[in-house]
């Protein structure tokens, strides 16, 4: 590594370097042997309340939703596209991500309103749901990456809500189906501020800060201990992405009880 930017005064590690076919490679093996849904009890709510008003309140619904069910998530991966490539000043990590394919949610719902009140079955369905970004990866003062996102793309598919009361249905069709106009249209234009600065602080928690514990057995034989330790891959600098690779700088340090190493921050030349 040639001119790392010492910037958070961590001393390199290492260099990591995805490939496309990488990705590829490891796409297919996910398709061949992961399940094509998800059956995982996520701790959804199984009743909501909510409320919104028109004309300073003076027209108030209250809904609640009770006896939420929610089928299996059809998270079919078949069609995820990640394309590392660079475009003039720009590297980009293209997303094309169908996060849905087919979700149900099925509850009670009751309407309490002067106007046509109402109690009767619902069902939300997701299908073919969306999300199609563009970013690049950049190091914050911490060494964690921070995606800046530079376009995002949301379309809902074929989703619709279906429900008893045609009145009802209509009604609420018209207010769902313009809520997913606002969304659609809105991350359109301003998806990239709005994930920006949403992604990162999601990142790092998946990551657990880019830190990953891991139990090291004895190397003496006939010993059953072990020891706890921590790497540390935390970045050194900014990924470079290439047409069809990207280079990771991780710090790569091995702690044991939070404790490393002292080493001065220097170039590696290979």
């Amino acid at each position: 590594m040639v001119n790392a930017e010492f910037k958070t005064g961590m001393a390199p590690g290492m260099i990591l370097r995805l490939e496309q076919s990488s990705i590829n490679s490891f796409k297919r093996a996910m398709e061949e042997f992961f399940p094509h849904y998800l059956n995982v009890d996520l701790d959804l709510p199984k009743k909501y309340h909510y409320e919104f008003g028109l004309f300073f309140n003076l027209l108030q619904w209250k809904i609640d939703w009770t006896d939420i069910e929610y089928s299996n998530v059809d998270l079919d991966i078949a069609d995820v596209s990640i394309q590392l490539t660079r475009s003039f000043d720009k590297a980009l990590i293209s997303v094309k991500f169908p996060a849905v394919k087919h979700w149900e949610i099925d509850a009670k719902q009751d309407v309490n309103f002067w106007f046509l009140p109402d109690y009767s079955n619902i069902q939300l369905i997701f299908k073919d749901f969306k999300l199609d970004f563009e970013t690049d990866l950049v190091l914050d003062e911490h060494g964690y990456l921070d995606p800046v996102v530079y376009s995002a793309d949301i379309h809902f598919g074929e989703s619709y809500l279906y429900h008893d009361n045609p009145i009802t249905a209509f009604i609420m069709h018209q207010f769902i189906y313009f809520g997913i106009v606002i969304i659609e249209n809105s991350v359109y234009f301003v998806g990239q501020y709005i994930f920006t600065n949403m992604m990162g602080p999601v990142m790092d928690n998946f990551l657990n800060h880019y830190m990953l514990p891991f139990a090291f057995p004895s190397m003496v034989r006939g010993q059953n201990s072990w020891d706890l330790f921590t790497l540390d891959f935390r970045q050194t600098q900014s990924p470079y992405i290439g047409q069809g690779w990207i280079d990771f700088f991780i710090n790569g340090e091995l702690l044991y009880a939070g404790e490393g190493c002292e080493l001065e921050n220097d170039n590696l030349q290979f």
